[in-house]
């Protein structure tokens, strides 16, 4: 008789199974242990909004894209002209950010002898114009509420059409440049951008 003999055909394959259990649930341990850390290392920033503003406008800009560009409006809710008011105000906001991009798109193009002092300037003039007359394309309202007096209006712009933008106003100011050849100050676009993304949001 042998002093080990076989285990029997049944037991062997229950051991395997069991095995196999006891890998699987260790395997999804291990996954749900990765995906906690993961979710923890992703914690989201909200961007500073000064202290007075609504509840309702704090949440919509924490709920944005936090690639995107945010313009807070805020008038007295005195007239019936107070939403266009804020809303006008809010887009102004956008376009001062977009001002700063690109002035320090140009600041770095002349850092890297891209021209001249005198025609950075100028290119600097024609940006600033251009954005005064621009309509932001893509940019959208995300939040209009009254409170205490005020008409509150948030507004937005995507990265992409925020991008768009840019490259739609150094085209339109190239072609008003006689003094330079065709420019390119995108260079070190998104950079620049999410630089200025990061900033503290103002109310306009």
């Amino acid at each position: 008789m042998d002093k080990y003999p076989e285990k029997p055909y049944n037991e062997i394959m229950k051991t395997k199974k069991q095995k196999k259990s006891t890998l699987f649930i260790f395997l999804l341990c291990v996954m749900a242990v990765t995906l906690h850390t993961g979710c923890k290392s992703q914690k989201v920033v909200k961007r500073a909004v000064p202290g007075d503003a609504p509840a309702a406008v704090q949440k919509a800009v924490n709920d944005a894209p936090k690639d995107s560009l945010i313009g807070i409006g805020k008038a007295v809710d005195t007239s019936i002209m107070a939403e266009t008011v804020s809303e006008t105000r809010a887009r102004a906001a956008i376009s001062r950010q977009l001002n700063t991009i690109m002035q320090e798109m140009v600041r770095i193009y002349e850092a890297g002898d891209g021209f001249g002092n005198e025609t950075a300037l100028s290119f600097q003039e024609r940006i600033t114009v251009a954005l005064s007359r621009s309509t932001l394309k893509g940019s959208v309202i995300i939040c209009q509420t009254q409170e205490a007096g005020n008409y509150w209006t948030v507004v937005m712009i995507h990265k992409d059409d925020a991008f768009s933008e840019i490259v739609r106003i150094q085209e339109e100011v190239n072609s008003a440049t006689s003094d330079s050849g065709p420019v390119d100050i995108t260079i070190n676009m998104n950079q620049v951008y999410d630089s200025a993304v990061s900033a503290n949001i103002t109310i306009n």
